[in-house]
């Protein structure tokens, strides 16, 4: 009876000894994978900033070239603009800066 008992107890114990081994295996895995998912989260994280930069890059592209290409425009009106008016002055401007010169 009490060798029964003693029996009992250190199966109870060897039992004991058992599941907290397997509890330790469990918490080390456990910690193995949040680890793991960690590094997925921030490599996901990452890339998605890398792309959100890379949209961005290309929206201020896209904007820097629609503003050159409207100064481009510009310029080119103020060109003719100024050769339409060389043009139909030409002869007046000359005679102007003649008339001054002689003045002078």
């Amino acid at each position: 009876m009490m060798e029964d008992m003693i029996k009992r107890i250190l199966e109870i114990d060897r039992q004991a000894r058992n599941m907290t081994a397997d509890a330790e295996k469990a918490r080390i895995k456990a910690q193995s994978e949040i680890g793991k998912q960690a590094a997925e989260i921030h490599d996901q994280y990452m890339k998605d900033a890398q792309e959100h930069i890379a949209r961005l890059e290309h929206t201020e592209q896209e904007q820097a070239k629609q503003q050159l290409a409207a100064k481009e425009e510009q310029h080119e009106k103020l060109k003719k603009n100024l050769e339409t008016r060389f043009a139909k002055h030409r002869d007046e401007w000359i005679e102007q800066i003649v008339q001054r010169t002689l003045m002078e």
